[in-house]
């Protein structure tokens, strides 16, 4: 079909041509009714940002009526009214092909004209990935616009706390009034570094910015061993370049990091960068060749580029890559040479997925990354160590004495739920809860003359909760695991023999609560970091 676009032709002119276009497979052709003004489009307006060159097309987020389907299209009907975030400009026209991927369907006292792709997607996609239920906690990285509405969204659905981290303390004070909490309790502790950025500052701006607040950790108490780096796009380059530094100064490393679709070649050398050119909807070799310049003259220097640099005794990494990225190859060479050079690396690439698709939280990809990010927080925060053994007190020892197939000395901890239990969320819980509390995760020793608990490495498997309540628990069982985890449709429940939470069982775990607390600063006390390089909550 016929139809009319504007098309950019120089800075600051417009020319209107008339196009022809049909909606191809999983595309759906939409009568726009608005189109959203982004930065994007006000940088390509004045020229800032022209690697796409002239004419070039500009909107890609609207919203309309569907008029026309393309083959395999089975989301949508003709008439229904949509928003979308395309995949690739184009928006300020008649009519608009896109997949129906992108789009998300508007209620019927919604309005098009007042409905723009974005911010409903976003927070569609929050709400979805999250499923926020009573007793939840919820966090919101950045309080910006897209950041203040999510936090709305999330704030009426019971949670116990809802989370915000930015660095700047006027926009904290908004999303208080938004419904954020600014509490936390959780398995690890998040460290929000914000970092100077180019061109009005360039290197090695940020990477001064990424040291001071790594140090700044070590001289509030944690060690290096307590402390994983993570980082998306250049932020995934700046933390290998972090790595780098760090040695070059002899300071102790962190214990792991985690890259999401790292940047970590300036040069712009991968065969990806060419491959995936017309795959890869959220960037472009030229934009990045336009970032690069803005950042460094020497895109080799190995503090910019780490790829380049000697990789020898980093820390172990998990690497996050989509199958469609342009920079793809940065990612996987980086993995190739982190195994050349002795180190531990694990990659994971997601077909069809494009750059830091983890940030998404797509379902489809959800579950594995997250259950990956947990058993490798696990791995690396919690490595192989000598078990203590914890002597038990004359009280603890009459348990195993007295245990007897109709008395097995164990008390039950249930709950019922208002929907099944998901054993995928339930397993990573577990494995967050032991790591926080390593001396919950025990099991029962017999000495010559003395009963034992000794730690053990990780959380007992889920059982299913086939019998009565406190059926028999086999001695064996206990001497593999004191307490065990048993699951029945929506009923969640878990059962401690008595020595773990009573005399030197219980004094331990307390102890250890307070060592935690002692360790990692209360959630109801900020700490203001005085040079403003982040905050921590």
């Amino acid at each position: 079909m016929k139809f009319k676009r504007a098309f950019l032709m120089e800075p600051h002119r417009f020319e209107i041509h008339e196009v022809e276009e049909e909606p191809g497979p999983g595309e759906v052709m939409m009568k726009v009714a608005s189109c959203g003004l982004c930065n994007w489009e006000l940088n390509f307006w004045d020229g800032n940002l022209n690697f796409m060159g002239y004419p070039h097309k500009l909107g890609h987020e609207f919203a309309g009526t569907v008029v026309k389907l393309g083959p395999g299209c089975t989301k949508f009907k003709v008439g229904d009214k949509i928003s979308a975030v395309a995949r690739g400009f184009g928006g300020f026209a008649e009519y608009r092909a896109t997949p129906e991927a992108c789009c998300e369907k508007l209620a019927d006292n919604i309005d098009p004209k007042y409905a723009l792709g974005k911010p409903q997607k976003c927070i569609l996609t929050v709400l979805r990935a999250t499923a926020p239920q009573a007793a939840d906690y919820g966090v919101v990285l950045g309080c910006g616009p897209m950041g203040m509405w999510c936090i709305q969204a999330l704030a009426g659905n019971y949670l116990a706390g809802l989370i915000a981290i930015d660095v700047d303390d006027a926009k904290l004070e908004m999303a208080k009034g938004f419904g954020a909490t600014l509490a936390a309790e959780g398995g690890v502790r998040v460290f929000c570094a914000a970092y100077r950025l180019a061109p009005e500052n360039r290197y090695p701006a940020a990477l001064d910015d990424a040291l001071e607040s790594y140090q700044y950790l070590l001289k509030k108490g944690y060690a290096a061993h307590q402390i994983l780096l993570c980082g998306e796009s250049a932020g995934g380059g700046l933390i290998y370049a972090l790595c780098l530094k760090l040695r070059e100064l002899g300071l102790p490393l962190p214990c792991g990091l985690i890259g999401i679709s790292p940047w970590t070649d300036l040069t712009e050398s991968g065969e990806t960068y060419e491959t995936n050119r017309e795959a890869d909807p959220s960037m472009t070799k030229e934009l990045l060749e336009f970032y690069a310049g803005c950042y460094t003259d020497d895109a080799r220097d190995p503090l910019c580029s780490p790829l380049f640099g000697d990789l020898e005794g980093l820390p172990p990494s998990l690497l996050f890559v989509g199958g469609d990225e342009v920079m793809l190859d940065d990612t996987r060479r980086l993995h190739e040479k982190l195994l050349a050079s002795g180190c531990k690396s694990r990659m994971l690439i997601a077909p069809e997925r494009w750059h830091a698709y983890v940030l998404y939280n797509l379902s489809e990809n959800m579950e594995q990354d997250f259950s990956e990010i947990n058993r490798f927080l696990t791995k690396v925060l919690s490595p192989a160590k000598s078990l203590r053994w914890m002597r038990l007190d004359n009280a603890a020892k009459i348990y195993p004495a007295a245990k007897r197939r109709n008395w097995t000395n164990f008390f039950r901890l249930s709950a019922t739920l208002t929907e099944p239990v998901d054993t995928d969320v339930l397993r990573t819980a577990l494995d967050v809860t032991v790591r926080r509390f390593p001396s919950i995760a025990v099991r029962l020793r017999r000495g010559v003359f003395w009963y034992y608990l000794e730690e053990i490495s990780k959380a007992p498997a889920i059982e299913e909760d086939k019998s009565y309540p406190l059926v028999h628990v086999p001695f064996d069982d206990v001497r593999r695991c004191a307490f065990r985890v048993l699951v029945y449709k929506n009923r969640l429940a878990v059962e401690f023999f008595h020595a773990v939470t009573d005399g030197t069982g219980g004094l331990i775990f307390l102890k250890s609560r307070r060592k935690i607390d002692h360790m990692q600063p209360h959630s109801a006390l900020f700490d203001k970091i005085a040079s403003n390089r982040g905050r921590i909550f």
